[in-house]
């Protein structure tokens, strides 16, 4: 993939046991803000609620470690951004139109294309996030357990995709929508463009909590 305006540094690994975990371990060392892992060959990548996501060079693997200025009880929000993101990348690169089941999951016609993880680590006063995704991009089957509810971006369009050319579309879109972030310390200015897209009964607030039937708020619990 090309330079990207903010991705300071990336760590392409053949094979590593989760990309979100090399990023905390990169952190740990000192790892600046910017930093993209991307990987071949996931061996135990993880999704939300611990559901196991392993992955092989027909899919994407990738981790970006961020060092946010925003409060820290409303990170959470970056996984918002993140899925606009991916769901604008597949439709440029792909042209399909894909919907967002709150907060983190990518799909087309009900099946899963692509997932988010955002974990952050609190050090002090000091915190760190981790935005781990996972997109089916080249991958031409799965296994009997999940073959129902999961699909590619090429069982779906019928044709394979350049993976860096995907990787650029993400982050160029991701970062557009951080700075809006970072400069509103909200989703304010990008609620509506979410909810357009968003198949999650309710929709979200400005803070990218979900708006339940009753009223009340539920929040992601990837915080």
């Amino acid at each position: 993939m090309g330079k990207v305006s903010g991705i300071s540094k990336i760590l392409h690994l053949e094979t590593v046991d989760s990309t979100n975990l090399e990023a905390r371990r990169q952190a740990m060392e000192g790892a600046e803000d910017g930093l993209l892992i991307l990987c071949d060959n996931q061996t135990a990548g993880r999704g939300r609620l611990g559901r196991r996501w392993s992955s092989t060079e027909a899919a994407i693997a990738m981790s970006l470690l961020l060092r946010p200025e925003i409060d820290a009880d409303r990170v959470s929000m970056v996984t918002i951004i993140a899925a606009m993101a991916v769901r604008d990348a597949i439709f440029k690169v792909t042209g399909l139109e894909t919907d967002i089941k709150w907060p983190n999951d990518i799909k087309y016609h009900d099946r899963k294309l692509a997932g988010i993880l955002s974990e952050s680590v609190f050090r002090g006063k000091e915190f760190y996030t981790v935005l781990g995704i996972g997109i089916n991009v080249n991958n031409e089957a799965f296994p009997d357990e999940i073959k129902e509810i999961a699909s590619s971006l090429r069982i779906e369009a019928g044709r394979s995709f350049d993976k860096d050319e995907l990787t650029e579309a993400v982050w160029e879109s991701f970062f557009g929508y951080y700075g809006i972030l970072l400069r509103d310390k909200d989703l304010r200015s990008l609620t509506e463009a979410y909810n357009r897209s968003c198949i999650t009964e309710g929709g979200i607030n400005e803070y990218g909590e979900l708006i339940m039937a009753d009223g009340s708020l539920k929040r992601s619990g990837e915080v």
